[in-house]
């Protein structure tokens, strides 16, 4: 359904690895300023940013070894 060239070398899937944790962290970041009080960082901006990187990193990897069966 996709293509896999995204997924061919390491500093794309570093590069799109890090668009999409910026992204996720900029949509959560948005609703803890809408949601909470005072608006306040909580620890679970950092984490879901650092789980959206490595969650795109392992699928990398899943695809990667899906693309050469030893």
């Amino acid at each position: 359904m996709f293509s896999d060239k995204i997924f061919r070398s390491w500093p794309s899937v570093l590069l799109a690895a890090a668009i999409l944790s910026a992204l996720f962290g900029v949509i959560v970041y948005m609703f803890e300023r809408l949601l909470t009080p005072g608006g306040d960082i909580s620890r679970a901006t950092p984490g879901i940013v650092v789980l959206a990187f490595v969650g795109y990193i392992l699928v990398a990897l899943f695809i990667r070894s899906k693309e050469h069966p030893d």
